[in-house]
């Protein structure tokens, strides 16, 4: 038994059109399945525990959508085994079938935005057709799956400058749809200023403490987020690493500059972007929102991340 989980508002509500043809495929391979619409919020991490636990010898979950519904998926499957959070892994696979605008993990995934890209602009049928063909092969890649506190992510998390403007995007895509994280970008960045933070990473049982302020962290397993920006070309999802991103104050002009060489093919090496690799990090500022593959969430001020390397199979 197989379960389905799709975001009916990705691609601007277009996403959903791809559920007959994916129904279709499963019945004439006789694949038993069920259907979740995650229409609200935390939709997908509630059919997903309560699917696992039903189901104790199912054979798999599938993401149709966005980073969004896949963050709530992985999240559910790590409550559902809570063994995993030690390290076991995760006994069900995971399938994503992006929407048509992609899916930044699955970016990750094939190496390179533009190629996803390519294959993502494919007429529904083939792009629905490829995918349950390798599905079919049954070929899995591990990956790492990261926890912040008691969510897990499989992209890349952020707090500050990013986070804040993914907030507000979400207010104004109804007004300025495809833009509005462009208008939200300009918009934040005219008043935003850079926040004190704490961070202790750990690798190999060795601890660093790093302080400062910065326009904003972020916490990469993928390399792709947002609109697609290649912020952590490094970054690899199946390392055992997390690959932490430290963004220097700059002037407005400079900040807007950079994130659109973000979005450039050959992203060029950004002197105000600070990386360190690690396995855990403490994260210590003031309480406020922050970002997991394009959910927001709320934080007290502390916020424990964790890599647990190669605990899940993913599709490829």
């Amino acid at each position: 038994m197989y379960l389905i989980v799709i975001d009916p508002d990705a691609d601007r509500g277009q996403a959903i059109l791809r559920l007959p043809m994916i129904k279709a495929l499963m019945n004439a391979g006789n694949i038993p399945y069920e259907i979740c619409i995650a229409a609200g919020s935390m939709d997908g991490y509630r059919y997903t525990v309560e699917f696992c636990k039903r189901n104790r010898l199912s054979s798999g979950i599938i993401g149709m959508g966005g980073d969004e519904v896949v963050q709530e998926i992985v999240t559910g499957m790590l409550d559902a085994y809570p063994q995993t959070r030690c390290g076991e892994k995760i006994p069900i696979p995971l399938g994503i079938l992006p929407s048509h605008f992609g899916n930044n993990f699955a970016s990750s995934l094939e190496g390179d935005k533009f190629r996803a890209q390519s294959k993502s602009d494919q007429p529904p049928e083939v792009v629905v057709k490829h995918f349950f063909d390798v599905f079919m092969k049954g070929n899995t890649r591990e990956i790492d799956v990261i926890t912040a506190g008691d969510m897990g992510f499989i992209n890349i998390g952020n707090i500050g400058l990013d986070a804040i403007i993914a907030r507000d995007a979400e207010d104004l895509k109804p007004r300025y749809d495809d833009y509005c994280f462009f208008v939200a970008g300009i918009k934040t960045i005219m008043k935003y200023k850079a926040t004190p933070y704490t961070v202790e990473v750990t690798e190999r049982d060795v601890t660093e403490t790093i302080s400062g302020e910065y326009l904003c962290l972020v916490v990469c397993n993928g390399r792709y987020y947002g609109t697609g920006m290649h912020v952590a070309p490094g970054a690899v999802v199946d390392d055992g690493k997390i690959t932490l991103g430290l963004v220097n104050p700059m002037s407005r002009i400079r900040t807007m500059a950079v994130m659109s060489s973000l979005m450039n093919k050959s992203r060029p090496n950004i002197k105000e972007i600070n990386f360190k690799t690690c396995e855990e990090l403490k994260l210590k500022t003031s309480p406020g929102i922050y970002c997991l593959d394009g959910n927001m969430y709320h934080h007290d001020g502390e916020i424990v991340f964790k890599v647990l390397p190669k605990i899940l199979d993913v599709f490829v």
